[in-house]
């Protein structure tokens, strides 16, 4: 299967354990291919690319069934409004 820079393989060893019976589908195929969403926020047609996902799974650790929901400059925004909470608590 030549997939090129659309692919990125999985290292299931460093992978946050979750509490499911079940296993993600990233893991049975043994790598990871770009996806396609659409931003909750702004309407925005993104590409969740594989090398993105790995590093998501495998460095920081993210669940292994969470998906990318916001495009990067939505992102942005969110981060600085749970900031701006988080400092209005304070």
């Amino acid at each position: 299967l030549a997939l090129g820079d659309r692919a990125a393989p999985v290292n299931p060893a460093l992978l946050a354990r979750a509490n499911s019976y079940g296993v993600p589908d990233f893991v049975t195929r043994g790598y990871y291919l770009d996806s396609e969403f659409v931003c909750k926020d702004c309407g925005t047609r993104e590409v969740w690319r594989a090398t993105q996902q790995k590093w998501w799974y495998e460095v920081v650790k993210g669940h292994p069934y969470a998906n990318a929901v916001r495009c990067r400059s939505c992102r942005k925004v969110e981060r600085a409004r749970l900031e701006a909470a988080r400092s209005a608590s304070e």
